[in-house]
């Protein structure tokens, strides 16, 4: 099984630590209010296509 994509801890612009490349915005769910978790931010890695989400504030 490969491994989950995540977005690199304090990187701007954000950066996928499994691949190494940059984070495209998902421009559908941008900053969306999620209930329960607060501001998330949705990217794609380019290189799995893999959905990456990021709570802000973690």
């Amino acid at each position: 099984m490969a491994e989950q994509c995540f977005k690199k801890k304090n990187s701007d612009p954000p950066v996928c630590g499994v691949h190494n490349v940059a984070l495209v915005q998902n421009q559908i769910s941008i900053d969306s209010n999620a209930p329960g978790l607060g501001h998330v931010a949705c990217f794609i890695c380019p290189v799995s296509h893999a959905v990456v989400l990021h709570v802000k504030g973690f």
